[in-house]
């Protein structure tokens, strides 16, 4: 064990995490390019959930299908109709939701394997994030996201890696409703324009920004990191004040960028 840790600390020392990181290394189902990809979003050796995961998928292949996934102790919260993927939560990870691709899935969405959309997650809500630190929102928050690579599987690829984020503490769908329709207010709606228009968070507000029962919204969909924002479409799930409040925001904006875009041309 002793000796595990001194090459662990050797490895990262040399920023080569990826090619030292537990299940990643001479893994016949993770290519180098994909090593490069996941790199910089994969769940830090020491953080406190590694050590139950790793426990958790030690014995045998626990995202075969469902029926091993519930086997193994997981409790599903939702399957995921566009994705492909599922949502699930373990008793032994308070505080955390899995989202999984089943070995059994052969479903893809567009063109995309299930680890690319989970790596695609990692890299929105980190933009999301940055978003959030740079304009000291106060209204919006974004889980944190880490990939967690599988034991490889003897003679056959199958799903190498499986996402861990935070669990936000999400209020019921109706709430959300009701809140994005009675206490949505100017600032809020300007804070929202910044992280739509740079953060890759969807437009589909009521959906994929849900409250939260800490009192703020959250950017739970983040597969989609450079998504041209469909401003209009925020509009269904305000009140009809707050829609005129928010068609004035982004003319506002466009005008800005219009001129910014002007000036530039005339200096060039």
């Amino acid at each position: 064990m002793k000796k595990f840790f001194v090459a662990l600390a050797i490895c990262l020392s040399t920023m080569q995490l990826a090619s030292c990181y537990p299940n990643i290394e001479n893994n016949p189902c993770i290519t180098k390019d994909m090593k490069k990809k996941m790199e910089p979003y994969l769940l830090p050796i020491y953080h406190p959930a590694k050590p139950i995961l790793d426990r958790l998928f030690a014995n045998g292949r626990v995202t075969q299908n469902a029926d091993t996934l519930a086997e193994a102790g997981f409790i599903t919260v939702s399957v995921r109709p566009f994705s492909f993927c599922m949502v699930v939560k373990h008793p032994d990870l308070p505080g955390y939701l899995l989202k999984i691709y089943l070995d059994s899935e052969s479903r893809i969405k567009l063109r995309k394997e299930g680890w690319e959309w989970l790596v695609l997650r990692c890299e929105g809500a980190a933009k999301v994030r940055d978003i959030i630190r740079q304009q000291n929102l106060k209204h919006f928050s974004v889980p944190d996201k880490w990939l967690y690579p599988l034991p490889a599987v003897a003679g056959k690829c199958a799903q190498p890696v499986v996402l861990l984020v935070t669990d936000m503490n999400l209020v019921s769908q109706e709430e959300t409703d009701q809140v994005w329709k009675t206490k949505v207010t100017p600032e809020l709606l300007r804070e929202l324009y910044h992280v739509l228009r740079v953060g890759g968070a969807s437009c589909h507000v009521g959906w994929n920004i849900p409250y939260t029962k800490k009192g703020q919204f959250s950017c739970i969909d983040t597969e989609h990191p450079d998504r041209r924002p469909n401003f209009k479409a925020v509009k269904q799930y305000l009140s009809e004040e707050m829609a005129l409040e928010w068609d004035k925001i982004v003319k506002k904006n466009a005008n800005k960028k219009e001129k910014f875009v002007k000036k530039k041309a005339k200096k060039n």
